[in-house]
């Protein structure tokens, strides 16, 4: 809530998580405030947390994925993106200093948006070692089940 608060221009005192965040998306679309890139702002995920992004193209996706992934294989995370089209520009802007197994891209039809596959995916990372798994998909839809989860989640959407 404060960091929502936070990136309002001026002070607006009682204002509760949906009226706060209505106001930034009113300002940010009339272009008053522009959103922090995720690289200024930092990405403080928490386990069994899922968050949402809309982006308008291409290099806005990959402006969030490329930190987004960055901190997930720094942090000894399995990192899973759900894509139909894989752009080789994450891998390379990645930097390539990570194993297939740990940054793994799966296409439509090799993922099931179910409880059960995501708890075998989490299953699999720990019993890799990894510290839990970092999910990234477009129209992802994890209901609440996951949040007891070592998962993170990112879920895209183009607008």
């Amino acid at each position: 809530m404060q960091s929502l608060i936070d990136m309002l221009p001026v002070r607006i005192d009682g204002l509760d998580a949906d009226s706060a965040a209505e106001v930034l998306v009113r300002l940010v679309g009339r272009g008053l405030i522009a959103v922090p890139a995720a690289e200024a702002t930092g990405l403080a995920f928490r386990w069994g947390e899922r968050l949402s992004f809309r982006y308008r193209d291409q290099d806005e996706l990959l402006a969030l994925l490329v930190p987004y992934f960055r901190q997930g294989l720094a942090e000894g995370e399995r990192c899973l993106w759900l894509t139909e089209t894989p752009s080789p520009a994450v891998a390379a802007l990645v930097g390539g200093q990570y194993s297939p197994d740990q940054l793994e891209i799966l296409r439509d039809g090799e993922w099931r948006n179910e409880l059960a596959f995501w708890t075998q995916q989490e299953e699999r990372a720990l019993g890799e070692d990894y510290a839990g798994l970092r999910i990234c998909g477009e129209d992802l839809e994890l209901d609440g089940a996951t949040a007891s989860l070592r998962i993170k989640a990112l879920c895209t959407s183009r607008i």
